[in-house]
């Protein structure tokens, strides 16, 4: 769990095993076997990952995974775990579905995003899977940090796009298209044009629906794992830097670096980084020292500095 090369080739490995099928009777019957039905047709990044997910967690524990893609309400009843379709979210009973007219369920009440079944499965088994795969060294309190941190870098974006909600309330000058929920997208081929389209026959997968969609298992992943892999050990790593340079301080207000660390996401968490105004650090190459001022508030830049420069710095 500590090596992320290791931990997500075991992964990739239990997604690339995952069977895919259409009807529950094609689900090979094997002892300690999850299987979570979805529905079929088109997919897209939110149901994807939340398979990925689930798939990953339950590879961790020992389990098999079997997923059935169907809109048949009876195929379906036969599965354990039920999500992005269904207009059923209840935990107990294992369904995840965000259509309902009447869904307003966030991450919590600090979060305003609307889940999809993404957010969803991240909320009940996010913290399960990070345990797992990432987090085996970090205490409570520090995966707990990297829960949110991986839903706010990564699983909200799914979760907001899916759900139609717009990046910003203001006019966009260009659109993000190769984002993760894009790339899983164009994974589903173009079926649709017809096998007599030569374009279609020579740009497209080949590989059935189903197969496209363990590639699309794969790719999300294959970036999820990474990345939280490098927030945890960014997050550790820091802390204890920071614990160091803090307690070295001459004067409250001012931070010196010997070499250079990422210290502004932990410094707001920090119990004495209120005091911090000023942070001086090395240069990349060592030949010369950076004076930067912190911000008042980390999550808007726009709010100003705790202590600003002279102007006739400028």
């Amino acid at each position: 769990p500590e090596d992320c090369p290791a931990c997500m080739g075991t992964v990739l490995a239990a997604l690339r095993g995952t069977r895919v099928v259409d009807t529950f009777d094609q689900v090979e019957q094997v002892d300690n076997l999850l299987v979570v039905g979805t529905h079929s047709g088109v997919f897209h990044c939110d149901e994807v990952m939340g398979c990925a997910m689930l798939a990953a967690t339950a590879s961790i524990a020992g389990k098999y995974v079997a997923i059935v893609r169907t809109r048949d309400p009876a195929e379906l009843k036969k599965c354990v775990i039920v999500l992005d379709v269904g207009h059923v979210y209840d935990f107990d009973s294992g369904r995840f579905d965000h259509h309902q007219p009447d869904f307003e369920e966030t991450l919590d009440e600090d979060h305003r995003t609307p889940l999809s079944s993404c957010g969803l499965v991240y909320k009940h088994f996010g913290h399960e899977l990070l345990r797992g795969t990432v987090g085996a060294k970090l205490t409570d309190e520090q995966l707990e940090t990297l829960f949110f941190k991986m839903y706010r870098q990564f699983i909200e974006h799914i979760d907001g796009n899916d759900n139609g909600l717009l990046m910003a309330s203001v006019r966009l000058n260009y659109s993000p298209s190769t984002m993760l929920p894009g790339r899983v997208g164009s994974l589903n081929g173009c079926d649709w044009l017809g096998t007599k389209d030569s374009m279609c026959a020579a740009e497209c997968p080949t590989e059935g629906q189903n197969a496209r969609f363990i590639r699309a298992m794969m790719l999300c992943m294959s970036e999820f794992l990474p990345k939280s892999f490098y927030a945890a050990r960014k997050m550790t790593a820091v802390q204890g830097q920071l614990d160091a340079v803090m307690a070295k301080r001459e004067r409250p207000e001012v931070l010196v670096l010997d070499d250079y660390f990422p210290w502004s996401s932990e410094l707001f968490k920090h119990a004495q980084g209120g005091e911090v105004q000023f942070v001086i650090h090395p240069s990349t190459d060592h030949k010369s020292f950076n004076l930067r001022t912190v911000d008042k508030d980390i999550t808007n830049r726009m709010a100003g500095k705790r202590c600003e420069f002279p102007e006739a710095w400028a």
